[in-house]
């Protein structure tokens, strides 16, 4: 038999697995789904990587709510990123059936996990917008000091439990463009199943929240002109309308500060549907053609590549760390 994976083998032009390894098994692989893993695997691991740096040494990020919510988003990017890369170590040079197997099994550990931690921070960004302005002592509850780092680690450890203390791999291993979940999750498939539709039901929570605090964020902004008119119309009012007045303003400039928050929340949350809506898609009907299961894995790793992008061009304090950072680097290399 030939040590080598059929597709590998041909790759490297190895005349001893000619017989063992019809050529029509070199196909895809090699040619296009290894280059695109590791195109798609170490930008998405160079990116999140550097965005969690950023956070880390950066305190003025990590005091602000909002933008402590979105930028631990990396760290699921980032786990969905060495998933990639571990598909395209699993298939290059030597790889032996107990080698292609546990790269199997740490692929799809890597890429379930940051792609249900990353639904879940979204859920969480999305709940504490709505909790800003409809439940403000919840939100201080769950949100306040460091207990936003408690509610997501968390919800990481949930998520951890299911998609890696459920891992139950079958003994019999065959090489597959894509190694399907029904093989990692053998025993446990139809717990894990469940689970992943729990998680469906808390994106569709998260739109929710979503289009009732952006439907407020508008009403309020759309009252704040006329309420300004009125006010100077009138000259003369009592004390407990000066104060219903100031704190209806309070809560206009609070609307307008959440309405700025809310459009990189609308960003994340369209390219979390566009992008993983499809993969989710293939765990719930597991006999899908291969050709969706392919395109919906290259559209998740896709979404955590442009995630990291867009918390730069829309958190305003982190653009002005990244340009800093660039301008840095063009000067000391026109220095050199």
């Amino acid at each position: 038999m030939c040590p080598y994976k059929c597709d590998v083998c041909h790759h490297l032009k190895m005349s001893s697995c000619n017989d063992t390894c019809p050529i029509s098994e070199f196909s895809t692989k090699v040619i296009i789904l290894i280059p695109f893993s590791l195109a798609v695997g170490v930008p998405c691991i160079v990116l999140n990587a550097f965005i969690l740096i950023i956070f880390f040494t950066k305190q003025t990020l990590r005091d602000n709510l909002y933008h402590c919510l979105v930028a631990m988003l990396s760290f699921s990017d980032l786990l969905v990123g060495l998933g990639y890369l571990s598909y395209a170590i699993q298939n290059l040079g030597y790889a032996s059936t107990g080698f292609s197997k546990a790269m199997c099994i740490i692929k799809t550990a890597f890429v379930v996990s940051g792609t249900l931690m990353s639904l879940s921070q979204t859920f969480v960004i999305g709940l504490q917008r709505y909790l800003v302005l409809f439940h403000k002592n919840w939100n201080n509850a769950l949100f306040k000091g460091s207990r936003k780092y408690t509610v997501c680690i968390v919800s990481w450890v949930v998520i951890l439990i299911f998609s890696v203390g459920l891992i139950s791999p079958q003994q019999e291993y065959s090489s597959d463009v894509i190694c399907r979940v029904e093989y990692v999750y053998n025993k446990f498939y139809t717990i894990f199943m469940a689970f992943n539709r729990f998680m469906i039901i808390l994106l569709v929570t998260t739109i929710i929240f979503y289009c009732i605090t952006l439907r407020y964020i508008m009403k309020i902004n759309k009252k704040v002109l006329p309420k300004q008119q009125d006010a100077n119309q009138q000259t003369s009012t009592n004390q407990s309308t000066r104060h219903a007045q100031r704190d209806e303003q309070q809560h206009q400039v609070i609307g307008k500060k959440l309405g700025n928050t809310m459009t990189l929340v609308g960003l994340l949350l369209g390219c979390l549907l566009v992008c993983t809506a499809p993969f989710f898609l293939s765990f719930i009907f597991p006999k899908v053609p291969k050709a969706f299961t392919v395109i919906s894995a290259c559209l998740c790793g896709l979404n955590s590549i442009i995630n990291p992008i867009l918390y730069s061009l829309k958190i305003r304090a982190l653009r002005k760390i990244v340009q800093d950072i660039i301008t840095c680097a063009k000067i000391h290399v026109q220095s050199r």
